[in-house]
């Protein structure tokens, strides 16, 4: 038979008190990240699929605006790209998950863009029907660039 004593003091019980903490708040958050990464998975095959992923973040657009761009993701990553993803990475997705495969560009004109009426756009990239990232953006040329969040 086997017999295992320890001492319990006060510091003990602490230091096992704060393992558990902070694994108990790795797991919370680092699977809370997870289940973010993998509802940004949006399908996004048809219009109407697309106009209610903008909708959710209070985007309105004109459906007749739809412009469409078929474009392949750079297998290597220049300083702008790599700039733009980390604004994607940002909102949960990321497109080095995506280098060298095709995908689609959706760009619709927003209505509903605070103090701007006209010339601000939305752009979602899909690939194999579902969203990968895209952005909020003004087409003038002092513009300005963000993710779908207001």
């Amino acid at each position: 038979m086997f017999v295992l004593t320890a001492k319990v003091t006060k510091s003990k019980i602490l230091i096992v008190s704060l393992i558990a903490v902070f694994a108990l708040l790795f797991m919370f958050f680092g699977l809370g990240a997870k289940k973010q990464a993998q509802n940004v998975n949006v399908s996004a095959s048809t219009i109407t699929e697309r106009q209610s992923f903008l909708k959710q973040f209070g985007w309105q657009i004109d459906s007749k605006s739809e412009t469409v761009r078929a474009f392949s993701v750079p297998a290597v990553f220049d300083n702008v790209l790599k700039e733009y993803n980390s604004l994607q990475k940002k909102q949960g997705f990321d497109l080095t998950k995506f280098k060298d495969k095709k995908a689609i560009c959706y760009t619709y004109n927003i209505s509903n863009y605070p103090n701007k009426p006209t010339g601000i756009l939305a752009t979602l990239l899909v690939s194999d029907g579902k969203i990968i990232g895209g952005d909020i953006h003004s087409s003038e040329l002092s513009g300005f660039m963000h993710g779908f969040k207001k």
